[in-house]
């Protein structure tokens, strides 16, 4: 569920040229996207699901002046991901807890086979159908807090990148992160279109979330579609906010 495969490109490139960004020929557009996000000077990157530090890695080799926090809840992975971070000379922080619009205690659902796709709700029978292997499942109790109240003792550069993979959670994670988010220069999710989670985040709705603070929808990293229909079934979407006010013809520069 987190390989990148499907690139939208046309939708990428022309939103990337409406904030400022220039957008140019690499292996994959994921490449171009990120290439063009390493010149907005990114000097913090906030990974939410970091499981075991996939993207914490590739934001440390791309964005070489930033510190990462990483926010994973499952009690094994974190512990993972904390003997990783031991290596990186300071630039990564973990966090153990979840995330969501209030603190607390939360019960969270460990998918046994495949950590990266627990979640925060309950799997939907179309989840079961169209993934019969990670139906093995086990309730467990996470501390849970807001970004805004678990990063207030942080001292975060400006530069902020936020990454959001929670499993449908997303709406939540917004409400209690409004204050970061509002700081943040980019904002980049993994959404589910198909309905797999029970009260997952719909992707319209994150969308003007997102808007409403400050963010422009700025196209899909990467889709990944259905095999069966060819429908895309979750996207990893961008979301940048612009170097400048509109000029008077409502280009953005």
């Amino acid at each position: 569920m987190r390989s990148l495969l499907s690139i939208a490109k046309r939708l990428a490139h022309r939103a990337l040229r409406s904030v400022g960004l220039d957008v140019v020929r690499a292996s994959s557009l994921s490449e171009q996207v990120w290439g063009s996000l390493s010149r907005l000077s990114i000097r913090s990157v906030i990974d939410i699901g970091a499981n075991e530090g996939q993207f914490a890695q590739f934001a440390l080799e791309t964005f070489k002046n930033a510190k990462v926090c990483c926010f994973e809840p499952l009690p094994d992975v974190a512990a993972r991901l904390s003997t990783w971070a031991e290596g990186s000379a300071g630039r990564v922080k973990v966090f153990p807890i979840a995330l969501g619009e209030a603190p607390g205690e939360a019960t969270m659902l460990r998918h046994r086979e495949f950590s990266p796709s627990s979640s925060m709700l309950q799997t939907t029978s179309d989840f079961g159908r169209l993934h019969p292997e990670l139906l093995d499942q086990e309730r467990i109790s996470v501390p849970i807090d807001t970004l805004d109240s678990a990063l207030a003792g942080e001292s975060l550069e400006d530069g902020i990148l936020v990454k959001m993979d929670v499993q449908g959670f997303e709406d939540r994670v917004i409400r209690g992160a409004t204050r970061t988010l509002g700081r943040a220069r980019a904002c980049t999710i993994e959404a589910n279109l198909d309905s797999i989670y029970e009260g997952q985040a719909r992707f319209d709705a994150l969308v003007v979330a997102l808007c409403g603070l400050g963010f422009q929808y700025g196209g899909n990293v990467a889709q990944v579609y259905d095999p069966r229909d060819g429908h895309v079934s979750y996207v990893d979407a961008l979301f940048v906010k612009p170097t400048t006010n509109p000029s008077p013809g409502g280009r953005v520069t």
